[in-house]
């Protein structure tokens, strides 16, 4: 009896994890609207202060991007034969937005030139410009000056210009395959080479300033894997 216990308990709690591990992949506050009939989805959607974006399908599946202007937050929703199978969170660049929601032209008309630097600054530090931010050709220059100054300043020691510093790209595994693309180009890397197998697409990207070569293997328009690639793989 005692065995038969013990090994319901070991069951149960096995079963358990996994549940939560699926409930981590949707979000909390949309989780009630998981197997409804995707013609409501957009009504309840609004009614929770999303609004819709665009939608994108593959293969049978269908993937749209809402965005919540209070919360300054993107989701992206999964309908399959008719049924919402997921709603997770995604970056807001697949809202066509970014992280502080400065998608205006005119979003930080207001800041002084110092403000526009030390954000230039900033957006160095994260590793992509904010685009569009300022209309004003003044703040541009001092956002621009932030940004390629803190750039410098973290290039390899002692080179005098001859070497570029080595850009990250292993922070983008697991992110939304777009923005992952968005902010490779935004560090410098071009897409020389493209090919499918299956459900993967593979990209190579080429980085001129490190002669760096990386490669991207996206699954359900996700980052699957991201790592480096023999220079030579990468034409340029």
């Amino acid at each position: 009896m005692k065995l038969f216990k013990k090994t319901f308990l070991v069951i149960a709690s096995i079963f358990l994890g996994s549940l939560t591990m699926q409930a981590q992949d949707n979000t909390r506050e949309l989780s009630s609207l998981l197997n409804m009939k995707s013609n409501y989805l957009e009504q309840e959607m609004q009614k929770h202060g999303y609004k819709h974006i665009k939608t994108e399908k593959s293969g049978t599946s269908a993937y749209a991007y809402w965005w919540n202007s209070n919360r300054n937050k993107c989701v992206t929703s999964r309908v399959t034969d008719a049924k919402v199978k997921s709603i997770v969170n995604t970056m807001p660049f697949d809202c066509g937005k970014t992280s502080d929601n400065s998608h205006s032209s005119n979003n930080h008309s207001n800041d002084s030139q110092d403000e526009a630097y030390k954000r230039g600054v900033k957006d160095a530090k994260r590793g992509f410009k904010t685009p569009n931010a300022y209309s004003s050709q003044v703040l541009i220059n001092a956002y621009d000056r932030g940004f390629n100054s803190s750039n410098n300043s973290h290039g390899n020691h002692h080179n005098n210009g001859h070497h570029s510093k080595t850009p990250k790209y292993t922070d983008l595994n697991g992110w939304v395959a777009t923005s992952a693309y968005a902010v490779l180009k935004e560090r410098g890397f071009k897409e020389v080479k493209k090919f499918s197998e299956g459900d993967t697409t593979y990209r190579l990207w080429y980085h001129n300033g490190s002669d760096l070569c990386i490669k991207t293997e996206s699954k359900h328009k996700k980052i699957a894997k991201i790592f480096k690639s023999n220079s030579e793989n990468c034409p340029n």
